[in-house]
């Protein structure tokens, strides 16, 4: 793959050994390339939405991308396959477990 998302593929985030990440069911973060205009933005989330989805949150500076409920009998039914498209994500929590972010001076 080139960094495309197939049309109506959902990646689930990876949980690591001493991080776990609790899925929030049928909820999906979709990200887009930082040079992807507003307009494109905007033009996927009405696509999204007329397909059944219900588009949480549209996020246009630090992430460009939008937040997305769909319930599991629709989620084929998204049309995932515009090239600015860069990851699709299951929304979860993130834990770290067992590890000292934080440190003394020495």
């Amino acid at each position: 793959m080139t960094g495309k998302v197939p049309s109506a593929h959902l990646f689930v985030t990876r949980t690591f050994s001493n991080r776990s990440c609790r899925r929030i069911a049928s909820n999906y973060i979709v990200t887009f390339s930082k040079d992807t205009p507003p307009e494109v933005i905007d033009q996927e989330v009405e696509k999204a939405k007329a397909s059944g989805a219900n588009v949480k949150h549209v996020y246009k500076t630090a992430l460009k991308g939008y937040a997305v409920q769909v319930p599991d009998d629709l989620v084929t039914a998204l049309d995932l396959s515009h090239p600015n498209i860069l990851a699709v994500e299951a929304e979860g929590e993130v834990t770290i477990q067992g590890q000292s972010l934080l440190r003394s001076a020495p």
